[in-house]
């Protein structure tokens, strides 16, 4: 199977690598977009799109591709490396609510131990939920199977809340304080382990599967997120046929994939819409004030600030980042510019969205190389439907030594 994985990321890495400028570019630094010269059908679609119909073109780019027709080839090609297997056994469980675990949390662990429970071996005597925050996927393992659980938690007020919940259950899981990234670890990942971590973000399940090499538990069943979690400014593929791609990414790039906001309430998308707005109203000021063509990052702006008007948020910018504003401005008219620009950007960053699927599965399919080329037999696919979590893909590995 390396074999086919490794095949699935050249294809992958070329494709990415020939599309770039689609994916690379960000339309809010500059408009037009140089990309536009070159896919000028593409670039009259997307500049069409209206209001109204953006953020459903946002949450299924392809299929906008698709049926617009203007790319045909490339909606093609995004489809088929979007392909990934739905896991057997993905469906959902009974599993009863536990206190305090949300309803979308919830869905995410009633589909995720299904999957796990068809897939694991019988040498697993007990389990670690990895970065376990309240250990809520830890204890529903712990009743689902009767084994023991230990749940690792960087977080030592949740640690000490953890076990004094699970000794008033009388449960036999235990939360252990430890920062992954450099305590080692070899007391809990032994041979008879099997490890679940669901959404552990970026370094942290990168982290987990190094230490996976080495202490050789017998079983993983993980759902990574958040690939832009990493040290430094730059990716570097686990696998070797990840890096023999020659495909890379900054940290910015890898934030790609998390743009897809399907579970974003509307309050949210309405605050980030408006704060995008202020921006690029701000930006087009800034210009105009310094007679340059360029963008000028803002940094961070308290919640507050986009919650108040145009202008305030404009003169704390300003003041804060000492930067220069027009004698004169319309502050209506201002405002005005800023959303028309902010809809335009939104909507030619539908040819970086396009990509943010095969992006990701791109670096899932690393993690998945590199415990193969490791001596782990891995299966993969989708455990749940995207309406639950758009980080749906999962990988079920069985250490060589037992199966």
């Amino acid at each position: 199977m390396i074999d086919d994985i490794a095949q699935r990321l050249h294809d992958t890495a070329l494709f990415l690598e020939t599309h770039r400028a689609l994916w690379e570019q960000r339309p809010f630094v500059g408009l037009p977009v140089p990309w536009e010269k070159d896919w000028p059908e593409l670039s009259k679609s997307l500049r069409h799109i209206s209001p109204d119909q953006l953020e459903k073109v946002e949450n299924d780019p392809v299929a906008f591709l698709a049926k617009s027709a203007v790319a045909p080839e490339l909606s093609e090609t995004l489809m088929r490396l979007s392909d990934v297997p739905v896991l057997p056994g993905a469906r959902v469980s009974r599993i009863a609510r536990q206190r305090g675990v949300d309803e979308r949390k919830g869905q995410q662990i009633a589909h995720f131990v299904p999957v796990m429970a068809d897939r694991f071996p019988m040498g697993v005597a007990r389990w670690v939920d990895w970065c376990a925050g309240k250990g809520h996927l830890g204890v529903t393992v712990h009743d689902r199977f009767n084994h023991p659980v230990t749940c690792v938690e960087i977080n030592p007020d949740l640690v000490v809340q953890g076990n004094r919940a699970m000794q008033e259950a009388n449960r036999k899981v235990v939360f252990v304080a430890a920062d992954v990234l450099s305590k080692p670890l070899s007391a809990v990942l032994s041979r008879d382990t099997g490890v679940v971590a669901l959404h552990a973000c970026g370094h942290l399940n990168s982290r987990l599967f190094e230490l996976a090499i080495e202490h050789r538990p017998a079983f993983l069943a993980v759902v990574p997120c958040c690939y832009q979690r990493i040290d430094g400014m730059h990716f570097e593929p686990l696998s070797t046929a990840g890096r023999h791609t020659g495909l890379t990414f900054t940290r910015h790039q890898l934030r790609l994939p998390a743009l897809d906001e399907v579970k974003t309430t509307a309050s949210k998308r309405q605050f980030r819409k408006r704060e995008m707005a202020f921006r690029q109203g701000m930006d087009l000021l800034l210009r105009q004030a310094t007679g340059q063509d360029a963008y000028t990052p803002l940094g961070k702006i308290p919640p507050m600030i986009v919650r108040g008007s145009f202008e305030k948020f404009c003169r704390f910018a300003a003041q804060n980042k000492g930067l220069p504003l027009p004698r004169r401005i319309d502050w209506s008219a201002a405002e005005q510019a800023g959303w028309t620009r902010q809809h335009l950007v939104s909507a030619l960053s539908i040819s970086r969205q396009l990509f943010r699927r095969v992006l990701e599965i791109w670096l899932f399919l690393d993690r998945v190389a590199y415990l193969e080329e490791n001596g782990y037999q891995v299966t993969y696919g989708t455990f749940c439907p995207r309406e639950i979590t758009p980080r749906n893909l999962m990988l079920l590995a069985t250490a060589s030594e037992v199966y």
